[in-house]
């Protein structure tokens, strides 16, 4: 998972840094867990884990969900529950008392020879329209991980801190929509 990435320390995570950019007028917190589904039929589904009944508890006010990459392996066979899975995922969080502004992410992209076997296609042409929907079904904001790391391999292992830039970029701007 690149939001819980046991590969780093927590203060090289993406929550922790954008912790840092945000500073002392939020708290995030990092609720991500490795290898993890939404689809409910997935081999290891978000939704059976103990951090979700946390989050869900903790009745945050901002919610940024990052998922899609681990469905899009062997799990994509169930892939016509996957907006619906995402859906009530969304939901399960705006109906929560305080209401957060839910983000929801498009994946970052696969490379040739990336130790993922999932082919970047099937995340462009068929995950992201329906992370499209999802977003429509919601009213979720879109935040786009995939579009300025295409083809960016050698970025790749600095992606952690555009994808704070990203987050942090597209939060500020929605709060100037409200």
């Amino acid at each position: 998972s690149i939001t819980e990435n046991i590969a780093l320390s927590n203060k090289h995570k993406y929550p922790s840094i954008l912790q840092d950019l945000l500073g002392n007028g939020y708290i995030v917190r990092n609720y991500g867990i490795g290898a993890r589904t939404m689809l409910k039929k997935g081999d290891y589904p978000y939704w059976n884990e103990e951090r979700y009944k946390e989050v869900l508890a903790w009745n945050p006010d901002i919610v940024i969900v990052k998922m899609g990459t681990n469905d899009a392996k062997a799990n994509w066979v169930y892939k016509d529950n996957f907006e619906n899975d995402y859906i009530e995922f969304v939901r399960s969080f705006q109906t929560l008392p305080s209401h957060p502004k839910v983000f929801i992410c498009y994946p970052i992209p696969t490379f040739k020879d990336n130790f993922l076997p999932v082919e970047d296609q099937l995340l462009v042409k068929e995950m992201m329209p329906m992370i499209d929907n999802i977003s429509k079904a919601t009213c979720a904001d879109i935040i786009d991980l995939h579009t300025p790391l295409v083809g960016k391999e050698v970025f790749y292992e600095k992606g952690i801190c555009f994808i704070v830039n990203t987050i942090k970029d597209k939060y500020e701007e929605s709060m100037i929509k409200l």
